[in-house]
């Protein structure tokens, strides 16, 4: 039998050494696209939690007082049904107020909630007329949020969990520089 020298085409050695390559670089790849995704979903929350403060802040330079109400905001977020006064939903967050009218009318409290895999973590921005901002990122069941707002530069107070850090950075008040 003559054997052909002329062939084309690989051989299953060839092949298979490819294959494993690939799932290499998938295996690699599909991790850090994962972590991309949810420091992009982050930055959403973080993004509107701090326009929700701004907004609560000119209310209460209006009015003297924080309110709960999202409508008497001037701000648009986004609104989806089964949404209340008080609560809205986006795609990967919860976001709601606190009635915080029986301890004080001159406190704001909102909080972003995960409704994706950190399911029970939460990051709360609280707003008094006495003292500055607190930012806070909760996860108590140890789910990574806090400490992926940490790989994202954001460090302060963590109320339990995983040791992480605080997914806000200092309030924007006008000028358009950090305070």
């Amino acid at each position: 039998m003559k054997s052909n020298e002329n062939s084309c085409g690989f051989t299953l050695i060839e092949l298979l050494v490819v294959v494993l390559i690939i799932g290499i670089l998938a295996a690699i790849a599909l991790p850090q696209y994962q972590k991309a995704v949810d420091k992009s979903r982050v930055a959403e929350a973080v993004s509107l939690l701090d326009s929700l403060g701004k907004a609560e802040e000119i209310f209460y330079m209006g009015n003297g007082s924080y309110t709960q109400n999202m409508d008497d905001l001037d701000i648009s977020l986004p609104k989806a049904t089964g949404d209340t006064e008080t609560m809205r939903n986006t795609k990967n967050f919860r976001f709601s107020t606190a009635d915080t009218a029986a301890v004080s009318p001159a406190t704001f409290i909102g909080k972003a909630t995960p409704q994706w895999k950190y399911l029970g973590a939460s990051l709360t921005l609280t707003l008094t007329a006495t003292e500055g901002p607190q930012r806070t990122c909760e996860d108590p069941g140890a789910t990574g949020f806090c400490k992926l707002m940490n790989t994202m530069g954001y460090t302060a107070a963590n109320t339990g969990g995983n040791g992480g850090g605080n997914p806000f950075g200092p309030v924007h008040s006008g000028g358009g520089g950090k305070d």
